[in-house]
């Protein structure tokens, strides 16, 4: 089983440079997560599936980018007006 490491929560947050309730939940954390829960994960083993979820979760929420008419953003933001 793979490993959670500081590099992984590091290069995983999403566009807003954070993490989004999924990737949390992926990594057992609650929400919203408490003081010291990257050193209270980090060192601990993850399920491929929750890994998958995690690394997915960093971009399952992005904005496209302006003139872009797809993505998950962009439906939000057409039921929205």
């Amino acid at each position: 089983m793979p490993i959670i490491t500081e590099d992984l929560i590091e290069q995983n947050r999403t566009p807003a440079g954070a993490w989004n309730r999924p990737q949390l939940e992926a990594l057992g954390v609650g929400r919203p997560p408490k003081k010291g829960w990257k050193d209270r994960v980090i060192g601990q083993t993850i399920s491929e599936e929750n890994l998958q979820a995690f690394v997915r979760g960093a971009t399952a929420y992005s904005i496209p980018q302006q003139g872009s008419e797809s993505g998950p953003g962009a439906q939000w933001c057409v039921s929205r007006l």
